[in-house]
């Protein structure tokens, strides 16, 4: 689990929109020079990644917002087995037995 610091994401901006269908979708725009700034402050030397979590707040779900995860596995951590190469969660076949409601 990440870090419980709100390092929260400047130039990043999330919003959910809701669709009377029951459906959503989550809308990003990104001031670009501002998360530059904040991605090049974030950036590890020794790390290309940055990982952002796009989180609900507390108090209203379809209010947005994006942090910075700063979890790190502790040395005991390995990493899940892979799975087989050529298997995916995905109706690859074309069949549509991946049974999506879409």
């Amino acid at each position: 689990m990440a870090n419980e610091s709100n390092d929260f994401v400047n130039g990043l901006f999330v919003k959910k929109q809701l669709f009377k269908s029951g459906g959503s979708l989550i809308k990003v725009s990104v001031k670009v020079s501002e998360f530059k700034k904040w991605l090049d402050e974030k950036k590890e030397a020794d790390n290309e990644y940055v990982n952002i979590i796009l989180a609900s707040t507390k108090s209203d779900e379809n209010k947005m917002y994006a942090k910075l995860d700063t979890w790190k596995p502790d040395s005991n951590y390995q990493k899940p087995a892979e799975s087989s190469a050529g298997s995916s969660d995905f109706d690859t076949t074309g069949d549509g037995a991946d049974d999506l409601p879409f």
